[in-house]
């Protein structure tokens, strides 16, 4: 998985979540899958307060 999906999503440092964005496709494609993986654990997760959306 790419550095900065580790600091992001194992770590929990969302300081860096933009810093993703300035990254180029190819330094990230290989680790798309593992880290949608990674964010659908995180979602489900019992520890995550779920916020009702207002209409």
């Amino acid at each position: 998985m790419h550095h900065l999906f580790q600091l992001v999503l194992e770590q929990k440092d969302l300081s860096r979540a933009g810093d993703l964005f300035s990254l180029d496709d190819f330094e990230i494609e290989g680790s798309l899958s593992e880290a949608l993986e990674q964010i659908r654990s995180i979602s489900s997760s019992p520890e995550v307060r779920r916020t009702p959306v207002r209409t």
